[in-house]
C-alpha cells in the first residue's frame, strides 16, 4: 500500500514492492510499482512489507522501514544509501557498497560484504555466515540489542565490527574467530548456559562485562574496565 502522505524519502522512489501477487518475491515484475524489477538506477522503497531475494540484482539505494530477505541464489548489491527496516540474510550474498543504516539486522548464513559502513540501530543476531570486505564495516549502535548464538564454530571473516551495543551477549557453545579484523565489543556478556572461547589478534572488550558461563580469551585481546564473573 503506497503510503497517503508522501515523505521526502517516499518521493524519491523510483519503484516501490507492493507484493501484488502475494508471494514476496524480488523477482516477480508484477510486485512493483513499475512492473518491472529493479536495476541499478533505481531508488527502491521497501515500506511495511517483506520481500525475498534469491537472484543477482544492483539497485541504486534502499529505503523503507520494510524487511529484505537475502535467501539462497542471491547477490544483492546496493551500489548507494541503504535506510531500511531489516535485513534477513540466511544464504547468499549482501554487498553495501554506499553504507547506510538499518534497524533490525539478522544473519544466519551467507556472507555480507562491501566497501560502506552499516550501522545497525535496534537490534543485532548472528548464528552463522561470514561478513568480509576489510575496507568497510559493520558498525551496532549504543541503544541495539546485539547477540550471536554459537552451534560450534563461527567465522567472521575480515570486516571490521564495531559494537558500541549496550549489551553484546553470546550464547550457545563453539568458537567465534574473528582472525586479524579489528574488533571492538562494549560490555560482553556470556549467561551461565554459555561455553564461549573467542579467537583473534585484534580483539577489543571495552568498559564492563558479565561471565556466569565459560570465556575464553586470546592472549592478544585488550580489554578495559571492570569483569563481573558469577559462580554457580
Amino acid at each position: 500500500v503506497l503510503p497517503t502522505s508522501p515523505s521526502a524519502a517516499a518521493a524519491e522512489c523510483t519503484t516501490t514492492f507492493l507484493d501484488t501477487a502475494g508471494d514476496q518475491r524480488w523477482e516477480n515484475p508484477t510486485n512493483w510499482t513499475e512492473q518491472e524489477t529493479p536495476t541499478h538506477d533505481d531508488v527502491v522503497c521497501v515500506s511495511g512489507l517483506s520481500v525475498v531475494v534469491s537472484s543477482s540484482t544492483a539497485v541504486g539505494s534502499l529505503r523503507g522501514d520494510g524487511e529484505v530477505d537475502v535467501e539462497a541464489g542471491a547477490d544483492l548489491r546496493v551500489l548507494g544509501e541503504v535506510d531500511l527496516g531489516s535485513f534477513l540474510v540466511t544464504d547468499g550474498r549482501l554487498e553495501i557498497a554506499g553504507g547506510g543504516t538499518v534497524d533490525n539486522f539478522v544473519q544466519d548464513g551467507g556472507t555480507v560484504t562491501g566497501t560502506g559502513v552499516l550501522s545497525v540501530l535496534a537490534s543485532f543476531e548472528m548464528t552463522g555466515g561470514q561478513q568480509t570486505g576489510s575496507t568497510g564495516a559493520t558498525a551496532i549502535s549504543p541503544d541495539a540489542e546485539t547477540s550471536f548464538t554459537l552451534h560450534g564454530a563461527l567465522v567472521w571473516g575480515d570486516r571490521p565490527l564495531v559494537s558500541d551495543a549496550g549489551v553484546t551477549t553470546i550464547t550457545g557453545a563453539g568458537q567465534v574467530d574473528f582472525g586479524s579484523t579489528i574488533v571492538t565489543i562494549r560490555n560482553l556478556s556470556v549467561p551461565a548456559e554459555a561455553d564461549v572461547a573467542l579467537a583473534g589478534t585484534a580483539i577489543g572488550i571495552d568498559r564492563t562485562g558479565v561471565v556466569a558461563g565459560s570465556l575464553t580469551m586470546p592472549r592478544f585481546a585488550t580489554v578495559a574496565g571492570a569483569w563481573t564473573v558469577v559462580a554457580d
